[in-house]
């Protein structure tokens, strides 16, 4: 690694530091994307900069013309201004780059082979909070994690009415990103899913279609506790790791399972627009248990669903009340099971 750090220094002609701002904008992966994802990596990077995207329509990349046509006249070094300069020669720049919405991502893990950075207006890091999956310091979600996140999502939602998220972080912060920008924000939201590939889904993405899969909905008492526990099995059936966590909880009474009849996968949602469907059935049943109305019991979520599902749920959060959302042990290196994760309205843990 030595050797090539030299031969990349000595090539580009910097210095550590600026090589590693270089090494930052690559991703390397192994496995050989088609036409279609090289398509689509280009063209977030392309909207990100105010260049022209590849229209689908086009077979070709009109950019590899481009770059044959430079080569021939000998003209492959620049400087930011030069670049600058042929780029508005050929008449790269998009004119309607202002009416795109604003790309902003929130982070707490790193994402293998996706840099944000290249592909977002603005990007909150909360990755230094976790150790891997695990946050270094439980009272952070609520003293340092919420509050970070709460001031950047309400300054980007502030200054725009079309947003697109990236979200790469804990069902949790997808949950309490929901409740920043919830429904009753007025912004126009699109969030990326890599569910078959990344796409943006919104709740009318896709026209509705009967044929889609919905919830089947069971209640289970385990206790005489009054709260409420809310297992949706969507990606993968939580209720036996949920049924189990909760009998360490004699707070929590019942278990609303929120299961879909031919089982969980993870293809089972289609689209935004079936996300949200699938929240709003799961917050019309939780309505329909009776509970006491003052002071409302907390709700504990357990949600094994992408993280649009879990924002349209968070969206609705002021309506459910006091909620606490569970993070599970993805990798089984600590416990292999649930612990709490933000809690809303963030109260002491």
């Amino acid at each position: 690694m030595g050797k090539m750090r030299k031969a990349w220094r000595e090539h580009l002609g910097l210095d550590d530091d600026a090589l590693r701002l270089v090494a930052r904008t690559i991703g390397v992966t192994q496995r050989l994307g088609s036409g279609q994802d090289l398509r689509d990596w280009l063209n977030d990077r392309f909207r990100a900069t105010g260049l022209l995207p590849v229209p689908n329509s086009e077979a070709g990349f009109f950019y590899d013309d481009l770059i044959t046509k430079l080569h021939a006249q000998k003209r492959n070094d620049f400087d930011r201004q030069t670049f600058r300069d042929m780029c508005a020669t050929e008449n790269l720049f998009d004119k309607d780059r202002e009416r795109e919405p604003v790309s902003v991502g929130v982070r707490s893990f790193m994402h293998p082979i996706d840099n944000l950075e290249a592909r977002c207006s603005t990007i909150l890091n909360l990755v230094p909070h976790f150790a891997g999956r695990f946050i270094r310091d439980e009272a952070a979600w609520h003293t340092k994690v919420f509050p970070e996140m709460q001031a950047f999502v309400l300054d980007a939602a502030r200054d725009n009415d079309h947003l697109r998220l990236i979200l790469d972080a804990h069902v949790s912060l997808a949950f309490g990103v929901g409740a920043i920008l919830n429904v009753k924000s007025g912004k126009t939201i699109e969030i990326e899913q890599r569910t078959g590939g990344r796409r943006w889904w919104s709740p009318n993405d896709l026209p509705r279609d009967e044929t889609w899969p919905v919830f089947e909905f069971e209640l289970e008492t385990v206790s005489e506790g009054e709260q409420l526990a809310v297992a949706v099995s969507l990606t993968h059936d939580v209720a036996t790791h949920v049924r189990s966590y909760v009998k360490g909880v004699p707070t929590i009474g019942r278990i609303l399972h929120a299961r879909l009849a031919a089982g969980a996968s993870g293809r089972s949602v289609v689209c935004g627009q079936h996300a949200q469907l699938l929240a709003d059935s799961v917050l019309a049943a939780l309505r329909s248990v009776p509970r006491a109305a003052a002071p409302r019991p907390a709700t504990h979520f357990f949600i094994a669903a992408p993280n649009t599902l879990a924002f349209f749920l968070g969206q609705n959060q002021p309506a459910v009340g006091p909620v606490v959302i569970y993070e599970w042990d993805f990798e089984g290196a600590t416990d292999g099971t649930y612990r709490p994760g933000l809690r809303l309205p963030p109260i002491a843990a």
